[in-house]
């Protein structure tokens, strides 16, 4: 009587276990750098975030689902989120420039889904460089470990670069005179400076670069995966949704 009624639960069950089955569940994990991603105790929030949840809303219906490795890996150091996508344990990276070593790891969607330009920070009371980076030759530059930024200024030479695991202890280096300017994108610095209340102590000083944040994909992804994704972000930039959730954290 007891295999008989547990035979009738899994019957009347059958077809909800078979939903849950189909669903294909997209792993991914978010950087720390406000705006892109943060924490507020329990919750999360940024841009990343938000066009995160507005794929798994468009995406309900396909039977994809982005989620995080776990709540509480929601958040990853940048390099470690960038080995695992690389390795396959992570499916996909909202937010990452472009870049020819980053090319041979991965794939990126068709269109950046955000522009940001790339620029120097320095202390209200510092002198504004000139000639672009040539014009920073022997002088202290802060950049974030592990970004494009940083390795412009490697690559470039002649720049002392100290490296800060984010962009808000960049700041916070410049503001204790540990270096002359920060080099990083418009988008997490200018934000930075506002939420902080340090526009009377730090401000831009020049702009270097305008380029484009994208969607990366683990080249173990399948090519109709990643077009269904392409296909669902074009929809969001046609209609403003992509725009209208980049300039609420402006």
């Amino acid at each position: 009587m007891k295999t008989l009624l547990c035979l009738l639960c899994f019957l009347i069950l059958w077809p909800a276990v078979r939903v849950l089955s189909d669903e294909t569940v997209l792993r991914t994990a978010l950087q720390d750098s406000p705006p892109k991603a943060m924490s507020q105790g329990a919750s999360v929030s940024g841009i990343c975030h938000d066009i995160i949840h507005e794929l798994n809303l468009r995406l309900a219906d396909s039977g994809l689902r982005i989620d995080y490795l776990s709540p509480e890996m929601r958040f990853l150091p940048w390099k470690r989120s960038q080995r695992f996508l690389a390795k396959g344990r992570l499916d996909l990276i909202v937010g990452m420039a472009i870049s020819d070593p980053r090319k041979a790891l991965y794939h990126f969607s068709r269109f950046p889904i955000y522009q940001v330009h790339s620029i120097l920070v320095g202390r209200t009371d510092s002198p504004i460089p000139r000639g672009g980076l040539q014009g920073l030759a022997g002088q202290y530059v802060i950049a974030i470990r592990g970004t494009k930024t940083a390795r412009m200024l490697q690559e470039q030479g002649g720049i002392h670069v100290s490296l800060a695991p984010n962009p808000l202890a960049a700041l916070e280096m410049l503001l204790a005179r540990r270096g002359d300017y920060v080099f990083y994108h418009d988008l997490g610095l200018l934000y930075l400076i506002k939420s902080h209340h340090w526009q009377g102590k730090l401000a831009q000083m020049a702009v270097i670069e305008r380029y484009g944040h994208y969607v990366a994909y683990s080249r173990q992804l399948p090519l109709a995966t990643r077009d269904l994704i392409d296909k669902t972000l074009d929809r969001m930039r046609e209609d403003g949704t992509l725009e209208r959730i980049v300039q609420a954290y402006r």
